[in-house]
């Protein structure tokens, strides 16, 4: 039996408006990159004929039977680059000739119960400059689509669709947090990993029920946890997560969480204490592995810098005031894209520091952008942006090792992150200008 039901889709706002900038690109996303072909790319670049068929058939390497072809780069180019940095296989083939990925880069998509969510990637200077431009909040439009539905995959889902609609209710309390301009920057990255905190307590108990169910699973026992029990736990983790949710949409509940937390003054300690989170994060970015060789001189820069950089931060903060909506949208960027995974694995607190601590590691480029030149320029922004993302966001290793740092190391524990967050002027940006929206 099957039927029809609808599919939310959503996107940002400004989605539509990319458009690929080519040639004029300062980057190029053909540069640098192994480029994975889809499977039924590659079938169709088999019976491409004559000398771009030859080609083709040269340019392609599958290193084993599990692992999808790709175009051998040449001096790191890809080889259908031409010289005037346009691609060869559009200008004969059209683009509906192109891979997967090259024709939906940095489009990414993720696929849930009734929602389907699109974006734009940070890696592109395209994508960064719509994301960073608007002083405006950042807003989503949603739309909806008919698709077929098989009655058995619902049943599965068991009272799966309540954690998940729970979950959707707390980013949108994110949203909410995060572009709340009642507060520093500062103060709403660390309500937000509050937030965080304590919806991941439930998680984290519902996901060891389900790891137990699985286990249990897989024994040989009679005594197996059944779906009805499970069924049961989504629900009541989903029914405390609306109570977090609740609580956090509630001025004076907000209002109370930081009372205790402000600090009118930093001292000597507090500068001691920002500088040292620095030094410490920048440290263990230097351990990843670098998408481009440029990356860890950069990092060793930045730590050689930072005394320097700490006597700028204060003619920064009043630099950048009118500005710090990018950061805002960063924020909402990241929270977008990475909240709703942890409905499939139950680890929504390194995401949430993901966003933070990456936050501050941008805004620490900026400084010494500010500290070179006098000046940050929207194109610096976009820069930095890009370049972060591709070096964490665009490698599956270095975002596991950066999960793993936030669950085992001091270095990246929101407790940490929390209390940089909220000394005044030190670890996060300023008081907005008094003209908040």
């Amino acid at each position: 039996m099957s039927g029809k039901k609808k599919i939310q889709m959503r996107k940002p706002d400004y989605f539509e408006r990319f458009q690929c900038s080519a040639s004029d690109c300062t980057d190029n996303c053909c540069i640098g990159w192994e480029i994975d072909i889809d499977e039924r790319t590659a079938e169709r670049y088999k019976k491409v004929p004559g000398e771009l068929g030859q080609k083709l058939k040269d340019r392609i390497l599958r290193e084993g039977e599990d692992e999808l072809p790709h175009f051998i780069l040449q001096g790191e180019r890809c080889p259908f680059l031409g010289d005037n940095n346009l691609c060869e296989l559009i200008n004969e083939l059209g683009e509906s000739s192109l891979c997967d990925i090259c024709r939906e880069h940095p489009r990414f998509y993720e696929w849930f119960d009734g929602l389907t969510e699109m974006g734009l990637g940070l890696c592109c200077e395209e994508a960064a400059r719509l994301i960073l431009e608007s002083p405006e909040k950042a807003g989503f439009v949603v739309s909806f689509e008919e698709e077929e539905e098989e009655e058995e995959e619902e049943e599965e889902e068991g009272g799966r669709p309540r954690l998940f609609a729970s979950l959707l209710k707390a980013r949108d309390t994110a949203f909410g947090l995060l572009q709340n301009r009642e507060y520093r920057i500062g103060e709403r990255l660390a309500l937000y990993l509050m937030l965080a905190e304590d919806i991941q307590d439930y998680l984290d108990l519902y996901g060891e029920y389900r790891e137990a169910s699985a286990q249990s699973a897989r024994s040989c026992t009679d005594a197996k946890i059944q779906p009805d029990e499970i069924r049961a736990i989504e629900i009541q983790t989903a029914e405390r997560i609306l109570e977090v949710v609740e609580r956090y949409g509630r001025p004076e509940f907000l209002s109370g969480l930081l009372c205790g937390c402000r600090k009118e003054e930093g001292g000597a300690s507090d500068r001691d204490k920002v500088q040292e989170w620095y030094a410490d994060t920048l440290q263990f970015l230097c351990t990843l592995e670098p998408v481009s060789p440029k990356w860890p001189s950069l990092l060793n820069r930045l730590m050689e810098e930072l005394p320097l950089l700490f006597e700028k931060e204060e003619a920064f903060t009043n630099y950048f005031e009118s500005r710090e909506y990018e950061y805002e949208h960063l924020a909402v960027y990241f929270t977008y894209r990475y909240f709703l995974k942890s409905y499939f694995d139950c680890d929504l607190l390194s995401r949430a520091v993901f966003a933070a601590a990456g936050i501050l590691i941008m805004r620490l480029f900026a400084i010494s952008r500010f500290a070179q030149e006098g000046k940050v320029s929207a194109e610096d922004q976009v820069e930095i942006a890009k370049f972060y993302s591709r070096e964490l966001e665009y490698s599956l290793e270095n975002l596991a090792a950066f999960s793993e740092e936030t669950w085992f190391s001091d270095t990246l524990c929101s407790e940490r992150l929390i209390e940089i967050m909220l000394l005044p002027g030190m670890g996060a940006a300023p008081l907005l200008s008094d003209e908040r929206k």
